[in-house]
């Protein structure tokens, strides 16, 4: 005998399977079913009823994460200028903001506001100098590295060196007058 199992979902025929069927014998019946929409769903197998519910998927909120922390150069001389970068990605679904922040010793030294959709990817950089020597520590939003200053040369050592440079090419140009006369 054949048997046909009829699937009504929300009063309209879905489905239909024809099962063949001995004298007393029971099978199972399966259908698969899916759903874009949200809603409450009514469902009816000849004389069985049931429901099911789909809900909508809710989007992962804004998430931030800082990575690829760069200091270039790690060492410059005094009022040159280091570039600091470091990448960040919304690592959520949904668009959202941040705000990046650079500390140099612990003290905020700059900000900057970023907006990206789901998944989106930015570099943000700084640009800073520093006219005293000495370590710097660079913290952007939890990445941590360092440059250096050093310190430029006392100017009592340049007149030092002026005075020898000087010296020398007075000896040279004596030397060679006096031999020009020779």
């Amino acid at each position: 005998m054949t048997y046909v199992a009829t699937l009504w979902i929300n009063g309209t025929v879905e489905a239909g399977q024809n099962i063949s069927l001995n004298a007393g014998e029971t099978k199972p019946v399966t259908f698969n079913v899916t759903r874009a929409a949200a809603g409450s769903y009514e469902v009816r197998l000849d004389r069985l009823f049931s429901s099911f519910d789909v809900t909508a998927a809710v989007p992962i909120p804004a998430a931030f994460e800082m990575s690829q922390l760069s200091v270039l150069p790690t060492e410059v001389n005094a009022g040159e200028t280091v570039t600091i970068s470091a990448v960040v990605t919304n690592t959520g679904q949904v668009e959202g903001s941040y705000t990046v922040t650079l500390k140099i010793n612990g003290a905020v030294e700059a900000t900057q506001a970023v907006t990206l959709t789901g998944g989106q990817t930015t570099t943000v950089t700084f640009e800073v100098a520093r006219d005293v020597a000495g370590t710097y520590q660079v913290d952007v939003s939890g990445l941590t590295g360092s440059f250096a200053v050093k310190a430029p040369l006392p100017w009592w050592l340049w007149l030092i060196v002026g005075l020898v440079a000087a010296a020398i090419i007075g000896v040279v140009i004596s030397w060679q007058l006096r031999r020009s006369r020779a």
